[in-house]
């Protein structure tokens, strides 16, 4: 049964009550009263005195008394069909109270899945390291994939130079200006790494790396603080080959470190 079920059920059986008493009343005082009148007239002119008031006396037990007064009756009926109600009623405040709390937890769990459903979500993407005048350079594209803007975001990048198995990864401390990302819209950071020609050919023969950190930083449309970290080495160079038959290179791959993206 539902919540409101029983309660529904006692109001019911409550009111079936006092009608069936009231009924009940009235036929238990007819007849009563047309037994009454044929008892008079049989018995009572050969009762004693002494006879006809234990007869009285009878009459007077609370049986009698209370089938006889149909308001004493109905009294009773009506206290106790109080008793009932009042347990219907606070059966129904404490339904009501549970369904207010039901209520606010589903608002709650819809407001929580709105937000994830439309907030901004930004994340990295095309990031490639390409040669630029003898030095090496990281372009990579910051993108709102989410369906209201981000606010007050700001980037950070930086690129270090190291032993391909050393975990060369700087911190992040200078941040540009703050910008608005709609959704879909997106922007390109770049980095720039000054290597001589000793530093390329380890870069080339892979046993030196290019590191690389990032981190945007955004407040969503609903007032939340929220980041977008990242980290990257450069992978193995790709080369092509010229028409004097020499290889030249095009770029280099930018491989994610283990857990290098981090987000909330």
């Amino acid at each position: 049964m539902g919540k409101h079920g029983w309660a529904i059920t006692a109001l019911i059986i409550i009111c079936f009550s006092l009608l069936s008493s009231a009924a009940l009343t009235r036929s238990s005082q007819y007849a009563l009263y047309q037994q009454d009148l044929e008892y008079n007239r049989q018995e009572c002119a050969s009762q004693t005195d002494a006879e006809h008031a234990e007869h009285r006396k009878e009459c007077q037990s609370f049986l009698y008394r209370a089938l006889e007064d149909p308001v004493a009756t109905l009294t009773g009926f009506l206290a106790v069909a109080t008793v009932a109600l009042f347990v219907a009623t606070f059966g129904l405040y404490a339904a009501a109270v549970a369904q207010g709390a039901d209520a606010k937890e589903a608002v709650a769990v819809a407001r929580e899945t709105s937000k994830t459903q439309l907030r901004a979500y930004i994340s990295v993407f095309d990031a490639v390291f390409r040669p630029d005048n003898g030095n090496i350079k990281l372009s990579v594209k910051v993108k709102n994939f989410g369906q209201t803007p981000a606010y007050r975001v700001q980037t950070c990048i930086q690129l270090a130079y190291g032993p391909a198995d050393a975990d060369s990864y700087d911190e992040l401390d200078n941040f540009g200006s703050t910008s608005i990302l709609g959704p879909t819209a997106e922007i390109e950071l770049s980095g720039l790494m000054p290597l001589d020609k000793d530093q390329l050919t380890r870069l080339i023969g892979q046993q030196s790396r290019i590191f690389v950190s990032g981190i945007v930083v955004y407040r969503d449309a609903f007032g939340d603080e929220r980041f977008f970290k990242f980290k990257a080495r450069s992978g193995a160079p790709e080369m092509v080959t010229l028409q004097d038959g020499r290889a030249a290179l095009t770029n280099f791959p930018v491989i994610p470190a283990v857990n290098g993206y981090q987000a909330n």
